[in-house]
């Protein structure tokens, strides 16, 4: 070939994958995880007006059903309904948070805890109707328990809001322990 000489390297240039990797890696080391429910203090309150049933043993029940109660899931059909938009904004906070060190791995937790335990009050109160929907007769209790002037929600787990108004989140940094706390003023704040 004319004594002419081709020299060919290649140069390998991480932008960022291993730094990400490893903060994946840091993440499931711990076993951080978020959960989002009916949990801790506000799963203890009452859910009655006389002390027989809290919040998180009637979350259950709704969940699951009874042997004389249909099973009416709110929070399984709700996580599944969003599933994606969950991992998109995960993988969003770990490339542009946590990649350029804005945030800690607890707070991105947080952010979606706090998305997901939305989601899951909307779905009762404004998304599709929790199946099976309430039967006749306890939409008309409802709907004279109403407050006068007002049309009165018939929605099935729409009544005292006392269930909907417990639905929070809860980050776990690892090993069963609670995440530090975000700095005050943080919407997802434990």
């Amino acid at each position: 070939m004319n004594g002419l000489k081709f020299l060919s390297s290649v140069k390998r240039t991480d932008k960022g994958l291993k730094k990400i990797q490893a903060i994946f890696k840091e993440i499931a080391a711990n076993g951080a995880h978020v959960k989002a429910g009916v949990l801790g203090k506000d799963g203890d309150k009452d859910a009655t007006h006389d002390g027989t049933l809290t919040n998180a043993q009637l979350a259950v029940w709704l969940e699951y059903g009874t042997s004389g109660m249909p099973a009416r899931p709110f929070i399984k059909p709700a996580f599944e309904l969003h599933r994606e938009k969950y991992k998109t904004l995960l993988k969003k906070l770990v490339a542009k948070d946590l990649y350029k060190g804005q945030r800690g791995y607890e707070r991105a937790l947080g952010v979606i805890g706090t998305v997901m335990a939305s989601d899951m009050k909307k779905f009762v109160t404004k998304g599709p109707e929790v199946r099976p929907t309430n039967a006749p007769s306890t939409k008309q209790r409802k709907q004279a328990l109403s407050v006068k002037g007002t049309k009165g929600d018939t929605r099935t787990l729409v009544d005292t809001s006392r269930l909907v108004g417990s639905i929070t989140h809860a980050v776990v940094a690892g090993m069963g322990a609670p995440a530090p706390k975000f700095t005050k003023g943080h919407q997802g704040d434990l």
